[in-house]
């Protein structure tokens, strides 16, 4: 078992662990900047980009509709090249969009919320479990999900906008609304409300950042942290903790550090 620590903002009226000697190198802090550009070590993939192997996405000049006038995604195609890559698909998947799996879809119900999780047939344990814990911060999730979406709205266009943090920046990506399904049930993960559809639509946004579904299989918690915090993730095993560990953890939490547990 193992803690992954990340820390995207400090807020100085609760303690700020900057200020405090030694604490920023033992956590991993990670403060936000505007001019200043900072590299993380994640998301290779973002090198060959070009080559429609993952990395982020421009916002479409035009648009490419099908027979229902909605956007679909070109690059990131409603069909089994972006799901699996080397594994056999055995099911029969169709794609659909969220008014087609429910009568009365919304992007967000009841604002986001760790409970909002369901694992679907990918072992992406490791993504959901930091989504989850970044979904009870409301600062974060608006970052990986812009206002600008008009999921919902009369003028909505079927096109989804999701953003991530990648090579000290925050990355724009662009996908359609369709969603695989088996049986009329989403084939991936979903939100415990069947009436909301952020969950599938943020994995599907960062399925697309890898180059498919089967890229999110058996990751790292701490690369998914970095993703979508823009901070730096430090591990911990409870095993070889000492005792000023635990201080520095607490103050961590205390400051507004995302605090995850994983057993390997």
């Amino acid at each position: 078992m193992g803690c992954t620590v990340s820390i995207s903002k400090l807020d100085n009226t609760t303690g700020d662990v900057g200020h405090r000697p030694g604490i920023s190198s033992k956590i991993g802090l990670a403060i936000e900047r505007t001019e200043e550009t900072l590299v993380t070590a994640r998301k290779w993939t973002n090198v060959v980009a070009g080559l429609g192997l993952g990395g982020g996405s421009q916002k479409p000049s035009g648009t490419s509709v099908n027979n229902d006038d909605l956007f679909v995604d070109e690059e990131f195609p409603p069909n089994e090249s972006s799901i699996f890559r080397y594994k056999p698909i055995t099911k029969k998947i169709v794609w659909k969009r969220p008014r087609t799996i429910s009568v009365n879809p919304v992007l967000v119900s009841d604002g986001t919320s760790r409970h909002d999780m369901k694992q679907g047939d990918l072992n992406n344990c490791w993504f959901l479990s930091t989504l989850s814990a970044i979904a009870e911060k409301p600062q974060l999730i608006s970052k990986i999900i812009p206002d600008d979406n008009s999921f919902g709205k009369e003028d909505y266009d079927g096109q989804f906008h999701c953003r991530f943090w990648q090579f000290g920046e925050w990355v724009d990506v662009y996908i359609d609304d369709l969603l695989p399904t088996v049986g009329g049930e989403i084939l991936f993960a979903k939100s415990s409300d069947s009436d909301e559809f952020w969950v599938s639509l943020v994995e599907k946004a960062y399925a697309k950042l890898n180059g498919s579904y089967e890229s999110l299989e058996y990751g790292f918690e701490a690369d998914a942290f970095t993703d979508m915090t823009g901070g730096l993730a430090e591990w911990y095993n409870p095993a070889d903790l000492r005792e000023q560990d635990f201080y520095l953890i607490r103050a961590a939490f205390k400051s507004g550090a995302v605090i995850g547990c994983l057993s390997v």
